[in-house]
């Protein structure tokens, strides 16, 4: 029986193109901190530093500060400053990017579904962005954030995705077992390592034979309303 349900955000309640969203994004980011750092030289700092929270994994330090460690070695100079920047972008500017996305058919749905069945729902999104950013992205997907159980955001957690450790970890602030949760997602190479650790894995777009394994999350509804989480 299934007792929590993960939703991944972008390409599965939220749709997003990431390759044109990133640069926009990135530029407008950086557009705004030009007062403080070269803005193709903030870009590269900020992509080389994601990488490094991708990559390794540490539970004794959240992937924030794995961030910024790794940023101000790559940029060396007015880190405080960039991180109050940041911020301020989140607060007042990042919105603007709200009309390049639009919320996913059936997300609104199959979220209540999941609520109405009396299972918590997890936004089990990538932890590269702070929390502040993705309440925003929730909403544009036509969601209220505090629906959810809580938000993998870079603050609180210690692994991003593929890594199993950050199912594990997930899991475990939930305090189900894994093979007792079920991810939801678009993306197989991100997505789909849930199963690795015991987790059952939807992959929104891709139809299985038995109709269980993929579809819409209209198709993952109709699963719902015919009790599939019991199963």
């Amino acid at each position: 029986m299934i007792e929590a349900v993960l939703f991944d955000l972008d390409g599965t309640l939220l749709d997003i193109d990431m390759s044109t969203f990133m640069p926009r994004y990135l530029q407008a980011l950086a557009s705004s901190m030009a007062h403080l750092a070269d803005p193709a030289r903030l870009i590269d700092a900020m992509l080389g530093a994601t990488q490094h929270m991708i990559d390794r994994i540490d539970r004794q330090e959240t992937n924030e500060a794995a961030f910024w460690r790794a940023f101000a070695a790559l940029l060396p100079g007015p880190v405080t400053a960039i991180r109050a920047g940041a911020a301020a972008y989140y607060a007042t500017c990042y919105d603007q990017l709200q009309p390049l996305t639009r919320p996913h058919d059936g997300a609104d749905v199959v979220v209540q579904r999941v609520l109405a069945l009396g299972r918590p729902a997890v936004v089990a999104t990538n932890p590269l962005f702070p929390m502040a950013a993705l309440r925003r992205r929730v909403r544009w997907a036509g969601l209220t954030p505090e629906i959810f159980a809580f938000i993998t955001a870079y603050e609180d957690m210690h692994a991003a995705k593929p890594h199993g450790d950050y199912y594990l970890e997930i899991a475990g602030r939930l305090g189900v077992a894994p093979e007792r949760c079920l991810m939801v997602g678009d993306d197989a190479a991100m997505d789909s390592p849930a199963a690795t650790v015991g987790m059952r894995f939807f992959h929104i777009t891709e139809r299985t034979a038995d109709g269980t394994g993929g579809g819409s999350l209209r198709d993952l509804d109709h699963l719902l309303q015919a009790g599939w989480l019991q199963q």
